[in-house]
């Protein structure tokens, strides 16, 4: 399915943050932005809620639909002269885990990894993890997409975040 950053070539683009298995905050209204061609009319639908735009002379689109409870998941659906769907969506807490060492230490690296590892079947469990980068300016884009926590998946992710 696509999604932001994937090699599929659309000409309406999500924003790097939305792919499969995202959590949306619950109790939140709900952002949605992304690119297309100019001045092209963008509908996003999401749980039966419905927000249109039309993109500026920049490409640039955002919607805001109203905020939801917890539940899922859900699909998130991006007309424009393509679509795009984005599946297995959660609303819920979304919890910003930032540091210095401690927060790069992974999972595999604590003392009962092996037990852990081979338990961590939480499928309401989602990670998003930026790659390392600095900048002195904002950045718009980047390459990561949301994983299910998952033993094929938590040995890389960040033990204190998990906590």
């Amino acid at each position: 399915m696509p999604w932001a950053g994937s090699s599929i070539t659309a000409n309406v683009k999500l924003g790097s943050v939305f792919s499969d298995n995202m959590v949306l905050q619950a109790d939140h209204n709900i952002k949605v932005w992304g690119t297309a061609n100019r001045s092209e009319t963008i509908r996003v639908e999401f749980n039966g809620k419905t927000a249109a735009t039309r993109a500026g002379l920049d490409g640039k689109w955002e919607v805001e639909l109203p905020g939801l409870v917890y539940g899922g998941p859900y699909k998130l659906n991006v007309y424009g002269e393509d679509t795009l769907t984005l599946k297995n969506i959660m609303v819920g807490e979304v919890w910003l885990c930032a540091g210095q060492s401690n927060m790069r230490m992974t999972v595999r690296g604590v003392l009962n990894a092996k037990e852990e590892i081979a338990n961590a079947r939480h499928r309401n469990i989602r990670f998003l993890t930026l790659p390392l980068s600095g900048s002195t300016e904002p950045q718009e884009s980047f390459d990561a997409v949301w994983e299910l926590c998952s033993p094929s998946t938590v040995a890389n992710y960040s033990a204190s975040g998990l906590q």
